[in-house]
């Protein structure tokens, strides 16, 4: 075999691995290519209302935000009242320190609340208001006379008149909360940063329908 022949072998050699080596790529790029919008597909087919509310109620049940507040009310005590008669014909001032638990319950949302823009990448959610959950003592209550009397109302020395003062300290304290907008909205705030969070791996963003 003389020097052409040799150098055609090994051009013709070199074009076929060449070719071969395209053709892997080709394949290899093609399947690369197959798994991502096999991915995708799936991933669009899990961001769905039904899918979006399964995975609110099961992570995400409710948001709340612990707001400490003292209250003091005045409550006038009548002769024959409910309160035990230490208190008859006395206006007394009862004050406590109390613990307002302020949340939106996302369990109040269903699938007419979520709405889902594939297109766009956006998943659309009507949030409910925030609310006052509950309300709960911390410490003792004290109540005083305008004659100076002065005593601590423990729920062992007389359980009707705790209750009584505990009603009164606790309707304040949530009518106070209720009226602080700002409290209101920080608790939606963080409700909607809870959500953002939640659904960040979907590649969705999340927007709130005021």
């Amino acid at each position: 075999m003389n020097l052409q022949e040799k150098l055609k072998l090994v051009v013709s050699s070199s074009l076929i691995s060449f070719c071969i080596g395209a053709l892997l790529s080709g394949v290899i790029v093609s399947i690369i290519f197959l798994k991502i919008n096999e991915k995708k597909s799936t991933e669009t087919q899990e961001v769905t209302e039904s899918i979006i509310l399964e995975k609110i109620n099961d992570q995400a049940f409710l948001v709340t935000t612990n707001v400490i507040t003292d209250e003091e009310v005045t409550i006038t005590i009548d002769q024959g009242s409910e309160w035990s008669n230490f208190w008859w014909g006395h206006e007394i001032v009862a004050d406590g320190t109390m613990k307002v638990d302020v949340g939106v319950n996302l369990a109040n949302l269903d699938d007419k609340d979520i709405s889902v823009d594939h297109s766009r990448r956006i998943i659309t959610i009507s949030l409910p208001e925030a609310e006052v959950y509950e309300v709960s003592l911390i410490g003792k209550i004290s109540a005083e006379t305008k004659s100076g009397i002065l005593k601590q109302i423990l729920a062992s020395d007389s359980e009707q008149d705790f209750n009584l003062a505990l009603a009164e300290l606790q309707k304040s304290a949530e009518e106070a909360v209720k009226d602080d907008s700002e409290i209101m909205e920080d608790s939606r705030e963080s409700a909607k940063n809870l959500l953002e969070s939640l659904f960040q791996e979907t590649g969705y963003k999340v927007e709130f329908d005021e």
